[in-house]
Parts: structure tokens; sequence; C-alpha cells
């Protein structure tokens, strides 16, 4: 199923080699269900099997071409922060980050400590838009005592590691890891809930997404996103949807944060693991938003180079910025747009990441459009081109002409 502004998430699975399958759950099997261990660095949190196998239902094991390990170190020079004027990380906060993102975890001992508090691509022009992202148990925020890091052997990611408590709750132990993987423009978030004891009863889940200043929020029963400055952010837990359905999630937004998670689950003595993603969009638009959904549902994207075209008239000038419409081709009102802000001359480029489909693509500017639509299909890992011709909008749609006589119905 598609996803459109205020409908459903992307479904999808991907198939990984099945010597690493057995390969990897021999390796964890044995400490699934063992409390937290230090073996060489590595953490090994309840729920390390879970972890995997999302790993690889994501596709960032073993698939596509190899990439450097993911990084983590501690932020030691203020060239290390993440730019932005919602960026918040300091001096002692540790980094996390692949070749396409950059996240930072508040070190412990702050209100925030624990915290994901600064996350933005890499690349030119994005920053910083994110407050922070707080894990909420039990209806009350977690107070982080403890931070580790390291590396993963297995996912080739780079994690934090914090331990605490939700305030007012010291029997209910919260471990949360944050991941970057080398080949994912997220975040996953894995979150390891201990009973020692009893509780009187469900206890609710989720996360709390701030904004320095108000954004625009779209959102739909599964996830939430919202828009600000140069991109946006996407927040999805990463449950069965087999066993937990969508109605099972709550979003509550406000103006500056929302709400987003589980209905209460019925956690008793024992362990319960709730994983989520958090991506920093490419673009402030709903194609940015279906393509990281896509991924976090396991699908392998595409890619699509788009060109306009100018009319004659306008022959080596500049097309102003726009929106590119990728309609479905089986069903045009599904639509996705790509917002393009620099002005586009002949030979110039938009590529953009897109789910796998057949498209009717259009363009839309101030004054200029396309008069029709060009056809591509995006196939899984691989490049589509398309060239689009724009013209004046006055010139987009042909006069309508008078029919000539003897086509005129006679009169009545």
């Amino acid at each position: 199923m598609w996803f459109f502004p205020r409908s459903a998430a992307l479904r999808g699975r991907t198939l990984v080699p099945t010597r690493i399958v057995a390969l990897c759950l021999v390796s964890l099997l044995a400490v699934a269900c063992a409390p937290p261990l230090q073996q060489g660095g590595v953490i090994v949190l309840p729920g390390a099997t879970e972890r995997l196998l999302l790993a690889m239902r994501m596709g960032y094991i073993g698939m596509g071409d190899a990439k450097p390990p993911a990084a983590v170190r501690v932020v030691a020079l203020d060239e290390d922060r993440i730019d932005g004027t919602a960026a918040t990380g300091r001096v002692g906060d540790v980094r996390l980050e692949n070749q396409s993102i950059a996240a930072v975890v508040a070190q412990i001992g702050g209100p925030d400590g624990g915290m994901l508090v600064d996350l933005a691509r890499k690349t030119d022009g994005h920053v910083d838009e994110l407050a922070s992202v707080a894990t909420i148990v039990a209806g009350a925020r977690v107070r982080y005592e403890t931070l580790k890091t390291g590396t993963d052997d297995a996912t080739r990611a780079a994690f934090a590691l914090v331990t605490g408590h939700p305030e007012g709750h010291p029997d209910i132990v919260v471990s949360t890891r944050y991941d970057v993987a080398p080949e994912l423009d997220a975040v996953l978030v894995h979150t390891s809930i201990s009973v020692q004891g009893t509780l009187p009863g469900p206890i609710a889940i989720g996360d709390v997404m701030s904004f320095p200043t108000r954004p625009a929020w779209a959102s739909a029963g599964g996830f939430a996103a919202a828009y600000k400055g140069s991109g946006g952010y996407a927040l999805k837990p990463l449950v069965d949807t087999e066993s937990t359905p969508a109605s099972s999630f709550v979003n509550e937004p406000s103006e500056l944060a929302t709400r987003l998670g589980l209905v209460p689950q019925a956690v008793s003595e024992g362990t319960f693991v709730y994983s989520r993603m958090v991506a920093p969009l490419d673009r402030p638009d709903s194609l940015a938003l279906a393509s990281a959904l896509a991924a976090g549902d396991g699908q392998e994207l595409g890619e699509v180079e788009l060109e306009v075209v100018p009319d004659v008239v306008r022959r080596g000038g500049a097309v102003p910025g726009g929106t590119f419409i990728l309609a479905d081709a089986t069903a045009p009102e599904r639509k996705l747009e790509l917002f393009h802000s620099n002005a586009l001359r002949a030979g110039d480029h938009v590529t953009a990441k897109v789910p796998a489909g057949s498209y009717r693509v259009t363009y839309e500017s101030g004054g200029f459009r396309s008069p029709g639509s060009a056809s591509v299909r995006i196939v899984r890992k691989q490049l589509a081109s398309v060239r689009i011709a724009v013209v004046p909008a006055t010139l987009a749609s042909p006069p309508r002409t008078p029919l000539p006589p003897e086509t005129l119905p006679p009169p009545q």
C-alpha cells in the first residue's frame, strides 16, 4: 500500500542470504534473553536477536555495495557539533554518524541526558531542526543514569546505550540503544523494558518528538512526521503489524511536540523490546517521507533523475523552482510531491529516492508547468531518468477551438 499524507504506511520485506541469517542467529540466540553483557566493547542487550532480525529486514546487513562502518565518538570540539539553530549538543555528548546522517545523544547528568537531541543529514543545506526525542515508559519520561558506546560486529552499526528508570518507577529498568548503521538514513532506537517485580497493569510505551518552534505536522495511525525548515523528520514504531494493529498507535500532536507509541502493553515480570526509527528527511515533502517510511518497512528504493526542458521561447533561460509531481500510473489520484526551490536550466538534474513503481511525472512552478506528463518506471536499486517539457502556464493547455459549423448541434 502506498503512503500519502494522512494515509497508511508502506509495507515490505527485504530478502537476506540464508547463510548470513543462520550465522548471525547462532551467534546471538544465546544472549537474546540474557541481562546486558559486556563483550569486547560490544554491549549485548536483551532483544539482540530482535535487533538483528530488524537489521536484516531493513536491508543494511549484507546488502548492496560495501560501505564503511558507522562511527561513534565523544564530541570534543565545537567542530564536532551539528549545525543548526536547534542544535543543543555540546562537548562531552556522543556523536553517531554514517556517510549520510549524524546524530547526537546527550551526556548523562543534565535534564536531557541520554536523549537523542540532534539529528541532521550531512548534505549541504541540512541543519538540525529537532529539539529532542524523549522515551516515555509507564507514562513518565525515562531518566538515564549510565551511557556506554560501541560498534556492532554483526551489523557494522555504531551505537550508544543508555540505562535508567522512568520517573517514579524504580522497579522498571529501561535500556535504550541508538543504532546508526552504514546503509540506513535513520537512527534505529531499541528500548528494552525489564520489570523487576509485578506491575498492577499494562504500561504505556512511546516517545515524545519535540521542536523548538512550531513545525508542520503530517501523521497517520503508524507514524508521525514534521516538516521544519530545510527538511523534516519521521518517527515510526517498528513492530510486527500482524500482532499489533495500526489502531494500537497513539498520536497526540501539539504545536511543538507529538507523542507516538503503543497503547498500554501488558508487561509483567520479564522483558519487552520496543523498536522504532527516527529519520531525517531529504526534503520537507511527501516523496521524502514516503521513501523514509518505505525504507523503514524493509523496501529497497530506486532513484529517479529528473530534468526539465524549458520551452523554445526561454531556451537558455531558467525555470523557477517548483514541484515535481509523481502520480501512480495505475491510480493517478495517488501522488507524491518533490519540492525543489532552486531555478532549473536545461541540463540541470534533480535526483531523489523513490519507492519502486510506475509513475506519471509533471512539473509545476510560478508561471510554468508541463503541458503533459512523462512516464517513468522505478526499479529497486536502479537509477531511472526522465525529461519533462515545461512551458509558460498560459501555454500548458491548448486553447479551446470552436467546432466547425457542420459539427454543431442543430438549434432547438
